[in-house]
C-alpha cells in the first residue's frame, strides 16, 4: 500500500512542477509584454534614419521571438492540461488518498504486518 501512496505523491509532484512552470511562464510573459510596451512607447518618440531603423526593427525582432517562444510553450502546457485536466488533479490525489486510507483502515491490513514477506520479495522471484 505504501507504494500506490509513493505514486500519488509522484503525481502531485508532477501537477506542483506543472503549476510552477505555467506561473513562471506567465510572469516571463508579462515581463516581455511590458518590454515591447517600453519598447514601443520609446519608437514614438524617436526619430532615426533607415540604418538605425535596421537595428531597432532588428531589437523589437528579438522581443517578438521571445515572446512566441514563451506563447508555444504556454501552448503545450494549456494542451497537456487539456488532455489530462491537471488543474483537478489535485481533488482526485486527495480523493484517492482517502479512499486507501479507507481500504487500509477496512480490510486491517495490519494483520500481515509480522509476516516475513512483503510484495518486493514476490516481485522479486517474478523477476519484475
Amino acid at each position: 500500500m505504501c507504494k500506490i501512496i509513493g505514486l500519488l505523491e509522484k503525481m502531485k509532484e508532477v501537477q506542483q512542477g506543472y503549476e510552477k512552470e505555467r506561473k513562471q511562464l506567465n510572469v516571463m510573459l508579462s515581463k516581455i509584454d511590458c518590454d515591447i510596451n517600453l519598447f514601443y512607447h520609446n519608437l514614438e518618440e524617436r526619430s532615426f534614419n533607415a540604418s538605425e531603423g535596421y537595428f531597432i526593427a532588428s531589437d523589437l525582432q528579438k522581443l517578438v521571438r521571445k515572446r512566441r517562444v514563451v506563447k508555444q510553450e504556454m501552448f503545450k502546457l494549456s494542451a497537456l492540461n487539456s488532455s489530462l485536466n491537471i488543474g483537478e488533479l489535485d481533488k482526485k490525489l486527495i480523493s484517492a488518498k482517502k479512499g486507501l486510507n479507507k481500504i487500509r483502515n477496512d480490510r486491517k491490513d495490519n494483520y500481515s504486518s509480522n509476516w516475513n514477506i512483503n510484495l518486493s520479495d514476490v516481485k522479486a522471484e517474478f523477476l519484475i
